[in-house]
């Protein structure tokens, strides 16, 4: 009995022992042993190739391939600051000398003196115009009158004629009336007729038109008006009578007073 107690104290001791040299390992020895250090390599040649150096402890690392080049990337392109656009110069003025001033106020006279040319020329073209316009509308009138004359010829015959001409004269005197009873006469104390127009008007009654006449001293008939003892109502025959009186003539006289008369314009259908 008591050796089987001294073999189980052997073997609790040796389990005891063991426990403690397996904690020995695991704390204290493997805190101060040597730390393995990797293997150092070394370039051989320019070829870009390593060889490694081994360590005191033996191991060796496989060695590091070669960095594979990077690509260079392609440069960026530089961004420049946005410039200020640059002020255009400005034109330069030229130079304005005295003989420049007198050559500019020569041409300046020389544009007038050829507008005023101008100007005046064209005035005394249509002046000239104005005076052809006027002589021709004078000759109208002229032959128009002596167109009129000779239609109505019909209506106060040669006696008609006669009326018109110089000499006849006095109040109370009257024409000689034409064929077929018409006929001119007029009233004017102490003037004698240098003009009796005739009327225009186609006649379509019988009858007579007395006008009113006012004759100033220079033999103008200078107002006229159909007055009393008038019997013809068509409004044509009055009105070409009028317009005869108007156009009358007498004699001037030296007096300065106007002067008031009348003229009896005679129809006849026959």
């Amino acid at each position: 009995m008591e050796k089987k107690n001294r073999l189980y104290g052997l073997i609790a001791s040796a389990a005891v022992h063991g426990m403690i040299l397996l904690w020995l390992l695991f704390t204290y020895l493997s805190t101060h042993m040597p730390p393995v250090l990797p293997p150092v390599y070394v370039a051989s040649g320019g070829n870009g190739n390593f060889v490694a150096v081994y360590q005191p402890n033996g191991n060796a690392a496989a060695p590091p391939k070669p960095a594979e080049p990077q690509e260079k990337s392609a440069p960026q392109p530089t961004t420049l600051p946005p410039t200020e656009p640059q002020a255009k110069p400005k034109p330069q003025k030229p130079l304005i000398t005295q003989e420049h001033e007198r050559t500019a106020a020569i041409e300046d006279a020389k544009k007038q003196a050829a507008e005023r040319r101008r100007q005046e020329t064209e005035r005394q073209t249509a002046a000239r115009q104005r005076e052809a316009e006027a002589e021709r509308k004078r000759r109208a009138e002229a032959a128009k009158a002596d167109a009129i004359n000779r239609m109505a010829a019909g209506a106060f015959g040669q006696g008609a004629a006669a009326s018109g001409a110089a000499g006849a004269s006095g109040r109370g005197t009257t024409n000689t009336p034409g064929a077929g009873g018409a006929g001119t006469s007029f009233s004017l104390d102490g003037r004698t007729a240098e003009g009796l127009p005739r009327p225009a008007a186609v006649i379509s009654e019988e009858g007579r038109i007395v006008v009113s006449i006012t004759v100033n001293p220079n033999g103008n008939v200078i107002y006229a008006e159909i007055t009393a003892g008038t019997n013809i109502s068509d409004a044509g025959m009055r009105r070409s009578a009028l317009e005869a009186a108007r156009r009358s003539k007498f004699n001037s006289i030296p007096a300065s007073n106007n002067q008031t008369g009348t003229i009896t314009y005679k129809y006849s259908l026959r």
